[in-house]
């Protein structure tokens, strides 16, 4: 069987799970947009092995994701190639979406903050 974390040393898994870390703490702290932040967080998880999926916390950044990869980020530069009315409606969508997924994805973000990552690691890594 494949397994990803196989392929992180030390401080590989320590600087993607720092960083899932950063970016969830600028989440609950309104420092980064929704869409961009999970965004960033679904990149960071295709460090880890598929198993993490198991926790239903870090389901919710996908399921928010595939609800929004086609819409473009606030602070994208692609914006200015957009017509304006086709952004209202991209930002009101968003906006919809936010909202119905916003305490989810809190709630996962202050679980990250308190995932021992590390004992993740090493149960994969004495299968």
């Amino acid at each position: 069987m494949y397994n990803k974390q196989l392929y992180l040393n030390d401080q590989e898994w320590n600087k993607c799970v720092d960083s899932l870390k950063k970016i969830a703490a600028m989440l609950i702290h309104h420092e980064i947009t929704m869409n961009e932040g999970v965004l960033e967080i679904c990149i960071l998880l295709h460090n880890f092995p598929d198993s993490i999926y198991e926790n239903k916390n870090f389901l919710k950044f996908i399921g928010f994701s595939s609800e929004t990869v086609h819409l473009p980020t606030r602070n994208s530069p692609s914006r200015k190639l957009w017509n304006k009315n086709s952004l209202l409606k991209t930002d009101h969508e968003l906006e919809k979406i936010e909202a119905h997924y916003a305490n989810g994805i809190i709630e996962s973000c202050k679980f990250i903050l308190n995932f021992d990552f590390d004992g993740f690691r090493r149960k994969l890594l004495s299968r």
